[in-house]
């Protein structure tokens, strides 16, 4: 039985491995065959937990969720189950849904910083897509922007003119050696 803990603790380190390295795809089999060995119900969350972040990473977010609906059932006491499912529905943008998530994973750790900048570009995303300025800090940086765009886009409009005055100029004095 020993044997096969550490069967599953080496392909656990080697998803671990990989995903560090960005190989997620290779990460994704590795956690797949520790959780084909049937581990231990205090490392079979860690493994959904884990595959279900390479899996976000791959932008595979119906399978990330599906493993984050996985840890939360199997733990449900575990903040990062939620922070998991929140990421999977953020990157959906079922935003309401997102911030559900992450607000559940709130309450089991309140102090955690990630979940909680994740909770408000959760929070931002659904402004954004509602239509409404998505953050009063970024507001003016975008008017701005949006300001400049129209300027440049005069000047091509003012550019496009000066060519026709010069054809125009062109026209009426054309230069009297030929081209060469």
């Amino acid at each position: 039985m020993a044997a096969h803990k550490d069967v599953i603790l080496d392909l656990k380190n080697a998803g671990n491995a990989a995903h560090q390295r960005g190989e997620y795809r290779q990460a994704i089999l590795h956690f797949s065959k520790a959780l084909e060995l049937s581990p231990p119900a205090n490392t079979k969350h860690v493994l959904h937990s884990n595959r279900s972040a390479s899996y976000c990473l791959l932008e595979d977010y119906e399978s990330a969720l599906e493993d984050a609906l996985e840890v939360v059932r199997l733990n449900p006491e575990w903040a990062k189950g939620y922070s998991r499912k929140g990421a999977a529905l953020h990157h959906s943008k079922r935003y309401d849904e997102a911030i559900a998530a992450y607000t559940m994973g709130l309450e089991l750790d309140p102090d955690n910083e990630v979940m909680k900048k994740a909770m408000q570009e959760a929070v931002e995303g659904k402004s954004y897509m509602s239509g409404k300025p998505f953050s009063s800090e970024l507001l003016p940086a975008t008017q701005e922007a949006l300001k400049k765009c129209k300027e440049l886009r005069h000047l091509a409009e003012v550019s496009w003119h000066l060519e026709i005055i010069k054809d125009k100029i062109w026209l009426a004095d054309p230069p009297k050696a030929p081209f060469r």
